[in-house]
């Protein structure tokens, strides 16, 4: 069980702990950013989705699809390949709690953000494709699972906001124009929904030309998902990883799904064959919850609209359309705008590594002084998130530099009640693997003390 400790003084060694228990679990699993949201702009969302101006891909379609497929503008799209607008309106506002297994069902809002490739065309060899169908299968099945009781393939599909096939693209007649406007306004709120949205970001470099965080719309896509989802909710996948053959380690029973029917009619006989299958002890959302914990994305700090205006017009990052710059500058300080008055938490925890059966292995996140400076403009400067009253940094690596960057940002911010400091774990027999550990006692004792002066609570996180 996961125990906070509260002081100003740091603990000498942070104890060793066994099993993971749910507690723990919730702890340490996700990298997110904690907060209290109001479904405001979940509900904006779905009226643009309802009024067809953004569409959201047939995830089922998609995978029907052969393998030379490639990936075809809106306005040449079957109309089958679509989700119909009622049931992607649907989709954004439908609850994901299961009240009988006390549990959470996936999303069904896929959105990607990933590199276009080539001006013309975002992906014409169909690498991105062939890793968005990889991580699709994992995602239907999951969803498949958590409603079992569900035959229609309206409840069990999955919706896909892919930009090149969701929004009108070029040569646009003037009826497009003005739908591709209204559907832009309905991006950000896609992106950045806490629950009900499922980012996934295709990073790497996956033609030798073309790096992920070289894009500023990828820098954007990542920001605006970055500041309020669950870190189950943005995952990233840089390369296709090999299929691997894996016995289950579990009991297992066999059902019957009320669904299979949608899988076979889609030609998805593979992921029909696996949902005949469940383990009888571990939820049936086991194999899922695995695989968002290890793709979870590194998670950044967020970014204050000034910082971002700044990056977008820098030569840090490219615009395929220059004339983007700034209309995306102005949608992420609109959303930013209205996240400062939801933001209450913030938490960086340790992210989940690739491990053996028996061990979990977590590593801390390392950032440069010059992350550590955005998340103090974030949460000090006028127009930052000035509402966050707990700040936690327990899976972060905290460096002198970044302590002492932090310390002046922080007095400044005027609703900060409490800090969650790192400590280096010490592995504990039997228990998790804490790796890529690099907590300088000189950068917690300063920060703690210039917090201490400024009457903000230090808590440290260890474990009995």
């Amino acid at each position: 069980q996961a125990i906070l400790a509260q002081g100003s003084q740091a603990p000498s060694s942070a104890r060793p702990f066994g099993p993971l228990g749910p507690q723990l679990r919730s702890l340490m699993g996700c990298g997110c950013g904690s907060l209290v949201l109001s479904d405001d702009m979940d509900s904006e969302a779905a009226k643009i989705l309802r009024r067809g101006d953004l569409r959201l891909v047939s995830g089922l379609w998609l995978l029907s699809q052969s393998e030379s497929y490639r990936v075809q503008r809106l306005q040449e799209l079957p109309r089958e390949a679509l989700v119909p607008p009622r049931d992607a309106a649907a989709m954004m506002l439908e609850s994901r709690c299961d009240e009988h297994r006390h549990d959470e069902h996936p999303p069904r809002v896929l959105a990607l953000s990933y590199r276009w490739l080539t001006p013309e065309h975002p992906d014409p060899e169909g690498i991105q494709l062939e890793k968005v169908r990889h991580f699709l299968k994992s995602m239907v099945e999951a969803v498949f699972r958590s409603r079992g009781e569900e035959s229609a393939r309206a409840k069990l599909d999955i919706g896909i906001l892919w930009d090149y096939m969701s929004l009108p693209q070029h040569p646009r007649s003037e009826s497009e124009k003005d739908v591709f406007s209204r559907g832009l306004k309905a991006i950000n709120r896609v992106y950045g929904s806490k629950e009900r949205t499922l980012t996934l970001q295709c990073i790497g470099d996956p033609d030798g030309s073309h790096p992920y965080h070289k894009s500023g719309w990828c820098r954007f896509e990542e920001a605006v998902s970055g500041i309020g989802k669950q870190g189950s909710l943005l995952l990233a996948v840089e390369d296709r990883p090999k299929d691997e053959e894996t016995q289950p380690t579990h009991a297992c029973r066999f059902i019957i799904h009320p669904g299979l029917a949608v899988l076979e009619a889609h030609g998805l006989d593979d992921i029909a064959t696996r949902l005949g299958s469940e383990y009888s002890r571990l939820s049936p959302q086991q194999d899922w919850k695995e695989l968002c914990s290890k793709a979870s994305s590194a998670r950044l700090p967020p970014v204050h609209p000034e910082d971002m205006a700044r990056l977008l017009r820098s030569d840090e990052v490219t615009f395929t359309n220059k004339s983007d710059v700034e209309m995306v500058i102005e949608k992420y300080r609109d959303f930013f705008r209205k996240m400062a008055d939801r933001v209450t938490r913030l938490a960086f925890d340790h992210r989940v590594l690739p491990g053996s059966e028996k061990t979990q292995c977590y590593g801390k996140i390392t950032w440069s002084p010059e992350q550590f400076r955005l998340l103090g403009r974030a949460l000090g400067d006028e127009g930052g998130l000035q509402r966050c009253g707990y700040l936690g940094l327990g899976g972060v690596n905290l460096c002198e530099a970044g302590a002492r960057i932090l310390a002046e940002a922080l007095a400044k911010a005027d609703s900060l009640e409490e800090v969650l400091l790192p400590t280096e774990i010490v592995n504990g027999f039997c228990g998790p693997v804490i790796e890529n550990q690099s907590v300088e006692p000189a950068a917690t004792s300063l920060l703690s003390q210039k917090l201490a002066e400024c009457s903000i609570k230090v808590s440290w996180a260890h474990w009995a």
